[in-house]
């Protein structure tokens, strides 16, 4: 058993997937100080989806896996806020959390590990198809390489597919890697039964 860490986490309305990318308006100090101590020390933090809670004020109850992010671009926007692109790298699970005085939560964290299950040929072959026909107006197609493992292929997808955020959270969570495309699967379906 791997040694926890310790993460700062940033809560929000929405599921960074390893691989995706979020654009972030910062402005609140919690976060600002979080940023700025990521940035000088060339650390990340960690994205969690909000359970229970807002993503201003008070701390939120997080969903218990998340994503760690690393900070690839920043500037200072012309509404005087600060802003950040990250990307998101590997998934997290929560052990303990704290709520420090000025609400920012940390949390003790296990790694968890990305499957290594392939899938069979025609399945990876129908997944880069449905990438591609998702992502015809969407920058994320330049992010996929042909022989990209289809665990990238499926959060890719995620990313692009109308999902609600307990429906992304659940892709996040699962373990196995065919039980994701599955998944993937039959909300395509019910998206096209829906759409007739």
């Amino acid at each position: 058993m791997k040694t926890p860490e310790r993460l700062a986490l940033f809560p929000l309305q929405t599921v960074l997937f390893p691989g995706g990318q979020l654009a972030l308006r910062i402005f609140e100090p919690r976060y600002l100080d979080l940023v700025r101590d990521c940035l000088r020390q060339g650390t990340g933090f960690g994205v969690v989806a909000i359970k229970d809670g807002r993503e201003a004020g008070p701390a939120a109850i997080p969903y218990p896996i998340g994503t760690y992010a690393e900070i690839i671009d920043w500037s200072q926007g012309s509404d005087g806020f600060l802003h950040i692109e990250i990307k998101g790298s590997k998934r997290f699970r929560i052990g303990s959390l704290s709520v420090m005085p000025n609400q920012l939560t940390v949390a003790d964290v296990e790694w968890v590990t990305e499957p290594s299950t392939s899938t069979n040929p025609e399945k990876s072959e129908l997944l880069q198809l449905l990438l591609k026909t998702l992502s015809e107006q969407n920058p994320v197609r330049d992010r996929i390489r042909p022989d990209s493992p289809s665990t990238e292929v499926a959060y890719r997808i995620a990313e692009l597919l109308p999902l609600s955020l307990s429906q992304r959270y659940e892709l996040l969570g699962l373990e196995d890697d065919l039980a994701r495309i599955a998944l993937i699967e039959e909300e395509i379906h019910r998206l096209m039964h829906s759409a007739k």
